[in-house]
């Protein structure tokens, strides 16, 4: 019997991403001969990891970097993220105008992840400040910023209505209005071609 490679794999904290790249492997008969040890990490935190040092086996990466890592990465085709029903929002607890959005003070979780890419292809708000992503709705609700963007997720866009804050842009609405139905790139797997 040929032992099991051990793979370390990267993910963001977001169970749907790491469950289509388990199932994508176990699908393919991969799984007597590897073995996924997953960690997981901070979106913004992985993305300039991957970017930068290049030296995870296999990882999520949002889609707008994937021309940054080519040379040493190849993209999987299981766990990617293309949506056409749901993108990045942008909350607060007033219910501003879209072209009010220039004069605002606004929470985005980082700037090297395909939501942000998306939000300034849109939008450019008055001032950006880098807060965590699991801390954004609090930002938004204690005043600290005037709003926040939002990646899409169980954690985030699901919840923002519960904390009295209300959506007053949806890049996915946006998006369609430029693209018609083609789906929005959020994020993707790769795994190093070494």
């Amino acid at each position: 019997m040929v032992p099991q490679k051990v793979i370390s794999s990267y993910h963001y904290y977001d169970p749907v991403h790491a469950y289509f790249l388990v199932y994508g492997i176990k699908n393919n008969n991969f799984s007597e001969k590897i073995k996924i040890n997953p960690n997981y990490e901070e979106f913004d935190k992985l993305n300039q990891r991957v970017i930068n040092q290049k030296d995870l086996e296999v990882t999520a990466v949002s889609a707008v970097n994937l021309w940054r890592i080519a040379d040493n990465y190849y993209l999987l085709r299981s766990g990617s993220t293309q949506r056409s029903d749901v993108g990045p929002i942008i909350v607060s607890k007033k219910k501003y105008q879209r072209d009010e959005i220039k004069d605002l003070r606004i929470a985005i979780p980082g700037k090297s992840f395909s939501g942000y890419f998306y939000y300034k292809l849109f939008f450019n708000a008055k001032e950006e400040v880098v807060v965590r992503l699991d801390k954004i709705i609090n930002s938004v609700v204690n005043g600290e910023v005037d709003a926040g963007l939002l990646i899409p997720g169980p954690t985030t866009t699901a919840l923002y209505q519960k904390y009295g804050l209300v959506k007053i842009a949806d890049i996915n609405d946006e998006w369609k209005n430029k693209a018609g139905d083609l789906p929005l790139p959020l994020g993707s797997y790769v795994v190093s071609k070494r």
